[in-house]
């Protein structure tokens, strides 16, 4: 599963070239949303190319953000990239117990609920940068 991670993120940028940083972070999120539901089913190969699907789209997303981060900022990169690397895991650490509360009290399938609005939220905030653009243009 790890390799399907290390695979995503070295094709990351030419996806980002091709689509654009937030577009390819909106897909990451709904495709990690696909293979979050297909991990959840009982048949074997199906849970499996769910966690495959979960996986690599999630590493293609974190490569992006990374990446951008360096984009954006503007001066002071290195504290920049180190502040996006504190806010991932410490948002990984609140999320991931988070959601080990709502598996713990709701099962899979309303832990996949609880994902499937985090990612919503994910995809809305990746989107903004876009969408201001367009206002601008």
């Amino acid at each position: 599963m790890y390799l399907s991670g290390t695979w995503s993120s070295a094709h990351a940028g030419s996806m980002v070239r091709r689509f654009g940083r937030g577009r390819v972070i909106a897909a990451g999120a709904t495709l990690m949303l696909v293979g979050a539901l297909a991990a959840g089913s009982s048949t074997l190969w199906l849970a499996l190319a769910g966690l495959l699907v979960f996986t690599a789209s999630f590493f293609a997303m974190h490569s992006t953000a990374s990446g951008w981060v360096g984009q954006i900022a503007q001066r002071d990169r290195a504290e920049a990239s180190s502040m996006y690397v504190l806010c991932y895991y410490l948002g990984s650490s609140i999320l991931g117990a988070a959601t080990g509360a709502a598996f713990e009290a709701l099962a899979w399938w309303g832990f996949t609920a609880v994902l499937a609005a985090l990612l919503a939220v994910l995809v809305c905030v990746s989107l903004v940068p876009a969408l201001n653009r367009r206002r601008r243009s």
